[in-house]
This record gives structure tokens, sequence and C-alpha cells, in this order.
């Protein structure tokens, strides 16, 4: 094994050649099998603080990046796992599914994640998506009617 960090549940790697982020004790890519090192590591750190300053405690947050996958293998950069943060430390102070989304599609230009940098995303497009249908009065702006109200 390469090395052993001390947390080795939320401790990821980011394989240089194909992007997919693996667990740090791995040694090789699960997805193509170039070797992996240290300076590879992905640090969760950088996507906690924004949440962070909107009162999210960081122990409900190192809780998510435990125990949700999709944080390191689907969001893009620091700036998406934010987002995700947001939507899932929404449900943890007992919020639905709808608030949890409305909560992000509203927040999300101060987290810094717009539409220009992220369209393309696959978390993009499923959270777009996922609002448009539980809270349409979002996305009923503009002269065609069907604009984002948030931009």
């Amino acid at each position: 094994m390469r090395h052993q960090p001390a947390d080795v549940a939320v401790a990821r790697c980011k394989c240089a050649q194909c992007g997919l982020v693996n667990f740090a004790v791995n040694e090789t890519c699960r997805r193509c099998g170039a070797a992996l090192s240290a300076a590879d590591d992905v640090e969760p750190q950088t996507a906690v603080e924004p949440v962070e300053r909107h009162g999210v405690r960081r122990r409900v947050l190192w809780l998510i990046v435990t125990l949700y996958p999709a944080f390191f293998e689907v969001a893009v950069d620091d700036t998406e796992r934010a987002a995700i943060l947001l939507h899932e430390s929404q449900h943890l102070l007992g919020f639905g599914e709808e608030a949890a989304l409305e909560r992000v599609w509203r927040e999300k230009q101060r987290l810094g994640w717009t539409a220009d940098n992220y369209v393309k995303t696959r978390v993009w497009r499923n959270v777009r998506e996922w609002t448009g249908s539980s809270v349409p009065a979002l996305f009923q702006c503009g002269a065609d009617g069907h604009s984002d109200c948030m931009q």
C-alpha cells in the first residue's frame, strides 16, 4: 500500500491519468490501472468551508463526506462538492428533498456554482432537473417564462 492516512474513510486520491477518484489506500487506479501518488490526494477541506459558513457543523459535514461516495466520484471539484454538502446537510437538519433542492439552487451563486462553469456537469444537470420538478416556481422567469429565476 502507498500510505495509510489517519482517516481512511474520507481519504481519496484522484487519478492524474483518467480523473477517477480512488480510495487513498489504492496503489493503482480502479479504472485505468495507472499508478497513484500521494500528490494526487483529494482534500475535502476546501469544499467544507463554504458550507460551514452557512452554519453547518464540521462533524456533520465529515459524516456526509464519509457516507456519500458521489461526493468524490461524481462532483468535478470542490465547488460542486460544496453544493452536495449543502444539500445533504439540509436533510440532516430535518428538511425534506424539496427544501434541500431549493436551498442549494438559491445559494448556488454564493457557492460559486454557476451555469457558466457547471452547466455540462452531471451534478448540475441532475440538480437542475430535480429542482425544476420539485420547485417549478424557481424556473418561471424571463421572457419565455421558463428561465432560472436565481440568475
